[in-house]
């Protein structure tokens, strides 16, 4: 956190003015302001006051979790007094492992879209960006420890900071750190989830006072102890006391200090900006009150009497400085747009105005639950064979039987002259028969206080259908949706956060791995292109391949559609993509995309090969179409020869009955019906004129 804030104070903003709108304005705000400090003390005081009863109840709920928590103080003192074992049966701690397991298993990443056109490809490497710089900060698992944190205590921090590469100067890396819960607070105000609306967050840490020297080496010892911060058990500010003021008090006193308290605190305020028309170059420039004074002052000098032409608008300023005695640093954030300290936040508790997680819940039933088990293991050990009634005169040794009567092979020897029947035994106490069911209950309502299943833990010992089951654990992961919800909204801001951050300080040129179309993995350099300034785009979260869950139930579903699938005829490529969802290792799929990869040496083999194929397939093609059209000729001479042998046949069927019908009628004596009249003269016709 601090090596981050001492870089960017030290080196400042490499990029052009190009940015200068995207920085931070710090109007007022200089180190040694008494006025500026003193209104940032009584903001962080206000934060601290507020959540330092949630700090402890933050304690309480930690140590509910790992178990020792379980008993109180008192209660525990108590059980030693009368020789009895605290016992302590976690059943709190497998809820929380579990709600942990489920954010690994069921992991999201961001997704990067562009808000303006040609920007596809540029968003795939941003994309990748983000995957290079999130894995380099480890920023699965930090935020995997912010959201257990979520389910203990109900929030959950985690810090997202630039900080110095290796790689040279000027040159920065993405940070990302879960916070101990315990260290933070912000606005009393706030009410929306994942703090949404409030106006500042705060910091409180104790650090060594060598690393402190480090980070503000122009600071004086005492100047860099916040002791207001601190409060000691009586509730008494600890910044009042005179002996612990100072570091150069004798060391008789508290001995010499080791830590210093350190406060920083991030908000944001409404401040003015000016857009402002230069007079030379006829360009729009965006200027702070500061420059826009200067400006209009030298601007007067040169042409008196006339004013800049401007428009003055106002905007969110965030802004963040350290505190101690006195306003220590004020290094500007990484983003403009974001706090660097990032919340999820749980259930709310509307009348303290505080967030709370599943332990608060879990607390009584769990401590009621050792109470009653100690009871009972206590009413075991105490009358496991009962009492007697007898006076010391009865035995030889009466301290040794009162020492050992719970030994079963131990033999009381009877004083001279007396006799067994002097020796009355009392009765076997028994277990109240309630309060078995009572633990029964306590154990039961441990999860059912806040709505888990055996289910969802992998608990359930009874035989059930496996649908039953799931369905089950479909309904405990509902009841859980109100942290997994926090967590999508948290992954939303710090992934816009981060790619900001990584347009305008990571943009180097470094090399990042990214999956093209086709599959084939290549390294590109991350470049910003500076006249274009920093690109908006949009993020989706979405669940990421690598999920086990994830994999498991898409593979299952790919597996039923497998018979579907295989008739479609898929491109490689697809089923490429398919396979990621499968138990198949990383490895090996990387080496089924390389099998698939074109052989450079081979491509213009393969472009001869394919040009002489199509030059045969048109050859084939062509012979075909000959073949076909001398068929279609054969078959329609063969039709008309049909034709024309048919006709001839009806024909001379035709003279046949023809003759047959003449010869008829001329043996009967008269003439032929058929027989052909004689023509009847033709009139001369004159063309030009009426016949004549």
């Amino acid at each position: 956190m601090y090596n981050a804030n001492a870089a960017i104070a030290e080196h400042g903003d490499p990029e052009t003015s190009s940015f200068a709108f995207d920085r931070p304005i710090t109007d007022g705000l200089e180190k040694g302001d008494d006025n500026q400090f003193e209104r940032l003390k009584m903001m962080a005081m206000s934060a601290i006051d507020h959540y330092r009863p949630w700090w402890a109840e933050t304690d309480e709920m930690y140590g509910i979790y790992a178990g020792p928590g379980q008993w109180s103080d008192d209660d525990r003192k108590t059980l030693e007094r009368q020789l009895r074992v605290p016992v302590t049966f976690n059943r709190v701690g497998p809820v929380l492992d579990s709600l942990q397991g489920l954010e690994i298993n069921n992991r999201e990443k961001a997704a990067v879209f562009p808000r303006k056109q040609g920007n596809v490809k540029q968003s795939e490497l941003y994309s990748a960006g983000l995957d290079y710089f999130r894995d380099k900060a480890r920023a699965e698992s930090e935020e995997a420890d912010g959201f257990f944190d979520l389910g203990v205590c109900g929030m959950g921090w985690v810090d997202t900071y630039l900080k110095a590469s290796d790689r040279g100067r000027n040159t920065y890396d993405i940070g990302c750190d879960r916070v101990d819960p315990t260290e933070m607070a912000m606005d009393p105000a706030s009410k929306k989830r994942n703090g949404r609306d409030a106006r500042y967050v705060v910091r409180v840490r104790s650090i060594p006072i060598d690393a402190a020297r480090e980070l503000f080496d122009d600071c004086e010892d005492h100047e860099m102890h916040a002791g207001w911060a601190q409060m000691i058990d009586d509730g008494v500010d600890v910044s009042r006391l005179p002996e612990t003021y100072l570091f150069n008090q004798p060391s008789t006193v508290y001995g010499p200090r080791s830590h210093v308290t350190i406060v920083e605190i991030q908000w944001w305020e409404y401040e003015h900006y000016y857009e402002v028309i230069d007079p030379f170059t006829q360009q729009l420039v965006h200027m702070d009150k500061k420059s826009f004074q200067v400006a209009q002052r030298r601007y007067s000098m040169i042409a008196p009497g006339q004013k800049l032409a401007h428009a003055k608008y106002k905007r969110k300023c965030y802004k963040r400085a350290f505190l101690g005695t006195k306003v220590l640093a004020t290094p500007p954030l990484p983003c403009p747009y974001f706090f660097s300290y990032q919340v999820m936040t749980g259930k709310r508790d509307k009348q303290k105005r505080h967030w709370f997680g599943l332990v608060r819940a879990m607390k009584d039933p769990q401590m009621y639950a050792n109470k009653w088990l100690s009871q009972i293991l206590h009413i075991l050990n105490n009358n496991a064979k009962g009492g007697i009634l007898a006076s010391k005169s009865v035995f030889e040794d009466w301290k040794s039987v009162q020492k050992n009567w719970s030994n079963p092979q131990y033999i009381a020897w009877l004083a001279n002259g007396k006799k067994p029947e002097e020796v009355g035994y009392r009765q076997q106490a028994q277990i109240p028969p309630g309060l078995m069911e009572l633990l029964q209950f306590g154990l039961s309502s441990v999860m059912d206080a806040n709505g888990t299943s055996a289910e969802l833990l992998g608990l359930a010992g009874r035989d059930q259908p496996g649908v039953l089951e799931y369905q089950r654990r479909q309904a405990g992961m509902t009841v859980l949706g109100v942290f997994f919800n926090a967590l999508r909204m948290y992954r939303k801001d710090q992934g816009e956060m981060t790619l900001y951050m990584m347009q305008k300080w990571c943009a180097d040129g470094r090399l990042v791995r990214v999956v093209i179309d086709s599959g084939e993995e290549q390294y590109i350099p991350l470049v910003l292109n500076k006249d274009e300034g920093i690109i908006e785009y949009d993020l989706a979260i979405d669940e990421s391949p690598q999920s086990p869950n994830q994999k498991e139930a898409v593979w299952s579903l790919l597996v039923n559609a497998m018979p579907i699938l295989g008739s479609l005829q898929l491109p490689p490529q697809v089923i490429i993509e398919l396979l990621q969802y499968s138990p198949i290792p990383s490895s090996v799929l990387a080496k089924m995309r390389e099998s698939m990869k074109p052989d450079e040496g081979a491509q213009g083999q393969q472009a001869q090969m394919q040009a002489l194929m199509m030059a045969l397939t048109q050859a084939q093609t062509k012979q075909l179409e000959g073949q076909a059209m001398e068929s279609a000729a054969d078959t329609v001479l063969k039709q008309s020869k049909a034709a024309v042998e048919q006709e001839k046949a009806q024909g001379a069927k035709l003279d046949n009955v023809i003759t047959m019908t003449q010869a008829a009628q001329m043996a009967a004596g008269g003439t032929p019906q058929n027989a052909a009249p004689t023509a009847p003269e033709r009139p001369q016709t004159n063309w030009s004129g009426p016949a004549q």
